[in-house]
């Protein structure tokens, strides 16, 4: 059959896209054989096969659907990473962006779980669903806390050339991190004021190395911070720490 789906952004941008070698003769392979896969919708939503489905929309070429039930959006996102991180050859550098992605959703997930928990309104629960978002990205992933760190600040300080070449593979996220930092730290020296978000950030991404560097300019050292946030201190948060307000 041939009908028109509904395409959310969010779903069809979560996954980087296919190179344009892939989508050529993955457009030829259609044109030849048909499309032999359904395509996966929830209701009326494109979940799974967005270029096929923009391929067989182009040269109208018959396709098949097949309905997937999910709880919510957030069900969708999680299911799509499982089924298309398997499936997909993705570099390093891709699935750390796709973990950045999925970090509010799996928070987001944990916090849904933690209502319908024994465990509801207990001190610290946020924290420890901060700790266990960053372990499920780990695993899920497979890329460290110290690497998604990296790619987190490649993804807001690089050119659109360095992402392309990190995207694919043609450099090594460790030496683009090292030399974007290392010119950014020239041109802008240490603040004080600044500190305590620097130490917050690192620990809570596991780079303890970074953190240590700061400690000389805070008002509270990383061990502190570090002890303090894990034993689910609530006055330890993102936002205190930005304004330097922790007592």
């Amino acid at each position: 059959m041939t009908t028109t789906l509904t395409i959310n952004p969010e779903l069809r941008d979560l996954l980087p896209p296919l190179s344009s070698d892939k989508i050529v003769g993955l457009e030829a392979d259609i044109l030849r054989d048909g499309c032999t896969d359904p395509l996966i919708v929830w209701g009326e939503v494109l979940v799974d096969g967005h270029h096929r489905y923009a391929i067989c929309m182009k040269h109208d070429v018959p396709f098949k659907i097949q309905q997937k039930d999910f709880a919510s959006l957030i069900d969708v996102k999680i299911w799509m990473c499982d089924r298309q991180g398997n499936r997909r050859n993705l570099t390093l550098y891709q699935r750390g962006v796709v973990a950045l992605k999925m970090k509010p959703v799996l928070a987001e997930k944990a916090k849904q779980n933690q209502k319908q928990s024994k465990g509801h309104g207990k001190k610290g629960l946020s924290n420890l669903t901060n700790l266990n978002t960053r372990y499920q990205l780990s695993e899920k992933f497979k890329i460290s806390a110290g690497t998604l760190h990296m790619v987190e600040f490649l993804e807001f300080h690089a050119s659109e050339e360095i992402k392309q070449n990190l995207h694919g593979d043609r450099t090594s996220i460790n030496r683009e991190y090292k030399r974007l930092k290392a010119a950014i730290d020239a041109k802008e020296p240490v603040k004080p004021k600044a500190t305590n978000i620097h130490i917050f950030n690192d620990f809570e991404n596991g780079v303890e190395g970074g953190a240590k560097r700061y400690e000389k300019y805070a008002i509270h050292t990383f061990d502190d911070l570090k002890k303090r946030f894990k034993n689910g201190d609530r006055q330890v948060t993102r936002e205190r720490v930005d304004s330097s307000d922790i007592p």
